[in-house]
């Protein structure tokens, strides 16, 4: 018994007549008669009796509709499972992001994309882009969420959206400091905390305006 010969007995009960599901199934009536033959006698049971008009399924043919029916339903999505599996549309996506992508941008692209790819699921976890990057050239995620400056060449990068550099402290920091329209200027002199990965494209900024930042502190991660 193979799923060709359960696919040939459903169209037969549905259909009404071997010459009917022959011509549904787009074959010569003799080679799907014999297709039956050859069932039955392996199942060593009369799935149906021929009549005229229509066939008529016996007990035992009515037991091999029901099985046959969700085995080949079950055939069909397996074979779908697996060829958008081959194409890459379902499975486990492994996520990284930095800490500091906000959950409501993540939550909105995550969305958007189970809406095009409703049978993949996500793994997340979080780190700095250090980290990620170290993960993706292991074949620890698939893909992560980071923030630039970082050594981009050996990855394939589509950049999401740009986001402004900002100077972020309490009020007493920052005494004479207009909050609304700081300049580098402004924070001369002002010690600075920054990321360590940062500290290159941070000092080149300052020294275009002709001002030698003063770094006290370098971190790696926002949430040190």
């Amino acid at each position: 018994m193979n799923i060709k010969q359960l696919q040939y007995f459903i169209s037969i009960v549905e259909n009404g007549t071997i010459t009917a599901a022959a011509k549904k199934l787009g074959i010569s009536q003799p080679p799907l008669s014999a297709q039956m033959k050859l069932l039955e006698e392996e199942l060593g049971v009369v799935l149906m009796e021929r009549g005229a008009r229509q066939v008529r399924l016996t007990d035992a043919g009515k037991i091999l509709y029901r099985r046959a029916v969700s085995i080949v339903d079950l055939t069909d999505t397996t074979l779908k499972e697996l060829t958008d599996f081959r194409a890459g549309i379902s499975g486990v996506l492994r996520l990284g992001t930095v800490s500091s992508f906000g959950i409501g941008l993540l939550k909105n692209k995550m969305s958007a994309f189970r809406d095009q790819f409703p049978h993949v699921r996500f793994e997340i976890c979080e780190g700095n882009t250090l980290e990620l990057a170290e993960q993706i050239r292991n074949g620890v995620i698939d893909l992560a969420i980071v923030r630039a400056p970082f050594r981009s060449e050996e990855f394939s990068c589509v950049f999401l959206e740009e986001e402004p550099m900002m100077a972020v402290g309490d009020e007493s920091y920052f005494p004479k400091i207009p909050w609304d329209s700081a300049t580098l200027a402004d924070l001369e002199g002002t010690p600075l905390i920054c990321y360590r990965r940062w500290e290159t494209l941070i000092r080149a900024t300052f020294e275009e305006e002709g001002i030698t930042p003063n770094i006290f502190c370098l971190n790696d991660d926002a949430r040190t």
